[in-house]
């Protein structure tokens, strides 16, 4: 997938996956949104626990990095047995938290993420400079596999959901 060049692209990037993922939940019977089978064993609830987590740690580097300060751990991805753990950890922690709850925290974090990426400055989003705690790469890059692209990762597995178990109405939850 390409990369988001200016603030502008990356804000209508994120909005645009966001809005196919909406679409993709839109389109399940929530009565379904704890069945697990969704992708492996997660339900809607853990994909949701799942986006809603990885966009609050990237929230959390992004603004420590905007205050001048280095957050406290390196960039997700490059250990795939920690990103493992970090899922598993997630999971754990929110296996008893009620769906509407999640779907609260999800709304929150999405706006969350709007207005982070509003206030940041170029430089921090763009200039692959800005913190040696990237180790050369660009904000951009962070922002990105944490909101839209991830967002994609998930649409097929909704909405091959979604076909096997669809709203009342379309968008009628």
């Amino acid at each position: 997938m390409d990369v988001p060049q200016s603030k502008q692209e990356l804000q209508a990037f994120i909005a645009y996956e966001h809005d196919r993922l909406q679409r993709a939940l839109d389109r399940i019977d929530p009565a379904f949104f704890t069945t697990p089978g969704v992708e492996s064993d997660w339900s809607v609830k853990d994909v949701l626990v799942h986006i809603t987590g990885w966009e609050q740690m990237m929230l959390g580097w992004i603004q420590t990095l905007a205050a001048g300060e280095t957050p406290d751990r390196q960039s997700p991805g490059q250990d795939w047995p920690e990103v493992d753990r970090i899922n598993a950890d997630l999971y754990e922690k929110y296996r008893a938290v009620s769906m509407p709850e999640i779907e609260s925290g999800f709304h929150a974090s999405f706006a969350e993420v709007k207005a982070t990426i509003e206030a940041a400055s170029d430089a921090l989003l763009f200039d692959e400079n800005y913190s040696a705690w990237n180790n050369g790469v660009a904000c951009v890059y962070l922002v990105a596999a944490n909101t839209g692209w991830h967002y994609a990762d998930h649409v097929e597995a909704l909405e091959h959901w979604a076909d096997l178990h669809p709203a009342a109405s379309e968008g009628g939850r």
